[in-house]
């Protein structure tokens, strides 16, 4: 098995939870929206260890490998040896974006203007991430030849969730927004 990863793995998930454990003490998590953005964040981070779809090859497929891709890396599976194919670098710089801009849309719940904007690119970035990987599982598909049969793992939902979730986001510091307007109107 080649490493991918010149850190271990599971001292880098504690250093994650202890970040996101300081973000909820040091900042505005009573709000929803802040609730919305960290679990895109989660999503986010979560992407980068967990495959998102295999090509299995079908009774027609000349090739015998399993393909398996995350958004660090496409690997082949043949007899239980993993190989690594290639690197998307896009898909692994999108995600990182969307990581980094959402932790900071946490931060700065003070310019909620800016909040807004950044859920607006966060959710534009998040279909533009789709639509690249998209693309990529194609090209993929096209590369190793006919007869893989495309099927979806469980963490493919981490995708979704994200784009659900900014939009909300987005929803709910336009109403706190709204709601800070009026109160200063009545002053």
């Amino acid at each position: 098995m080649q490493i991918l990863f010149p850190f271990n793995k599971v001292f880098f998930m504690n250093n994650l939870i202890d970040i996101f454990a300081g973000l909820l003490t040091k900042t505005m998590i009573q709000r929803i929206q802040s609730v919305y953005l960290l679990i895109i964040s989660i999503c986010a981070g979560a992407l980068f260890f967990f495959p998102i779809f295999y090509l299995v090859p079908g009774v027609t497929a000349i090739d015998t490998a399993i393909y398996r891709m995350s958004l660090m890396s496409v690997e082949s599976v043949v007899n239980g040896l993993i190989a690594f194919q290639m690197r998307f670098w896009p898909l692994i710089i999108i995600n990182a974006f969307i990581l980094i801009t959402s932790l900071a849309t946490i931060l700065l719940y003070k310019n909620r203007k800016l909040q807004i904007k950044l859920c607006g690119m966060l959710t534009l970035t998040q279909v533009v991430l789709l639509v690249i990987l998209t693309f990529d599982i194609d090209q993929l598909r096209i590369t190793i030849g006919p007869g893989h049969i495309l099927t979806f793992s469980i963490a493919a939902i981490l995708l979704v969730i994200p784009l659900i979730f900014s939009r909300l986001a987005g929803r709910s510091i336009k109403k706190d927004d709204d709601l800070v307007r009026s109160a200063d109107r009545l002053r």
